[in-house]
């Protein structure tokens, strides 16, 4: 069903939090949850036309790529502006909010941008809408397999490369950090991150190679350390594993040629 791209109005942004700030409550009492009003993405007294190009607001889809994906190509007369245009993005995110929504409701600024609320969120919380990321991702000609590497999961779920990657200034201005992070963590055939990328070194006395040259030790660990030495952003990657040392080059992230 097409309809024209709206917009949420003060009002409506305002019924949309108390849903999704009483829906959680009821979670967390162990009820079930509560089901978004069908009329709140029509009413009139709760949004407005905001754009005369039409989305389907009953696709669906398997995964956030698929969402931004669709929605780039499907907002033709996108302005960069109409990135802070908070209500927009919450009433796309009501739009498909069944498929958004997780087993537990997620807090708001999964839905509503967080620049909503300043007062409730002590950091920016921006990258964390549902759809507002992987649009901005797609829409911004991000390389494609890195998105799909922070978005291409299942649709109600963001993930630990959503999350420690979308919101990371220093990886989005680097296109040869993102590289990197590519040709060690992507997975092609499943078109996501590999198992494992962000599993935590393990303390344990014996030594152990659990989260050895994962994430979580290669972007605040490595890199900076990397960068007092080099210019990475002049390295292409086979340059940058042989600078981040052994840890990477001997690691299960890094492809080994083949002995011939």
């Amino acid at each position: 069903m097409l309809n024209t791209i709206h917009c949420f109005n003060a009002a409506g942004l305002k019924r949309f939090e108390d849903f999704l700030k009483d829906t959680k409550l009821d979670e967390n009492r162990g009820l079930a949850k509560k089901d978004l009003p069908s009329s709140l993405i029509s009413d009139p007294r709760y949004v407005e036309e905001y754009s005369y190009d039409e989305i389907d607001i009953t696709k669906e889809f398997t995964t956030r790529y698929e969402l931004g994906k669709y929605l780039v190509d499907e907002w033709v007369n996108f302005n960069k502006k109409d990135y802070d245009e908070v209500g927009v993005w919450a009433w796309i995110a009501a739009v498909y909010f069944d498929q958004i929504r997780g087993k537990k409701t997620q807090d708001w600024y999964h839905f509503i941008p967080g620049e909503y609320d300043q007062e409730r969120t002590v950091q920016s919380v921006g990258y964390r809408h549902a759809v507002r990321t992987p649009f901005k991702l797609i829409e911004n000609q991000y390389e494609d397999n890195f998105v799909k590497l922070c978005t291409n999961r299942n649709i109600s779920t963001a993930g630990d490369a959503w999350e420690n990657f979308t919101g990371n200034q220093k990886v989005l201005s680097s296109a040869a950090i993102r590289n990197l992070l590519v040709e060690m963590y992507y997975d092609e055939k499943k078109e996501t991150f590999k198992p494992g990328v962000f599993t935590n070194v393990s303390k344990a006395k014996h030594k152990s190679v659990a989260g050895k040259a994962g994430a979580r030790r290669v972007l605040p660990i490595i890199i900076p350390r990397v960068k007092k030495s080099f210019d990475i952003h002049d390295m292409d990657t086979d340059e940058l594993i042989e600078a981040c040392g052994k840890e990477v080059q001997t690691s299960k992230w890094v492809k080994k040629p083949k002995i011939k």
